[in-house]
């Protein structure tokens, strides 16, 4: 995801700087550069509560990306082990597991 969003970033770059672009493709291509932007927050927020979750010190950030990951649009690779991480995450067991009182 993060790495998709870079790649679409930098190919916007690229067409942005090297093309000469009629004026009513400008919209599109914004939209698509906030859409690179978006899907790199939500990549960044994956890998850090993925790596809280690994080590089980940020309940918090854990059961966002969870969240995220269980949310097809956001990948369908990632949205059935996002769906089988928030029931665990969200279960009794994993509040003592995080130390979480």
């Amino acid at each position: 995801m993060v790495l998709g969003s870079c790649l679409r970033g930098y190919g916007l770059i690229v067409v942005m700087t090297t093309m000469e672009i009629p004026g009513e493709a400008y919209p599109r291509l914004i939209g698509l550069g906030a859409g690179a932007i978006l899907g790199l927050l939500l990549g960044i927020v994956m890998i850090a509560g993925g790596l809280g979750m690994a080590m089980r010190n940020n309940l918090g950030g854990a059961k966002a990306a969870t969240i995220i990951a269980a949310i097809p649009c956001f990948g369908c690779l990632v949205c059935p082990f996002g769906i089988w991480s928030c029931c665990f995450i969200f279960d009794e067991q994993s509040k003592r597991d995080f130390g979480v009182r």
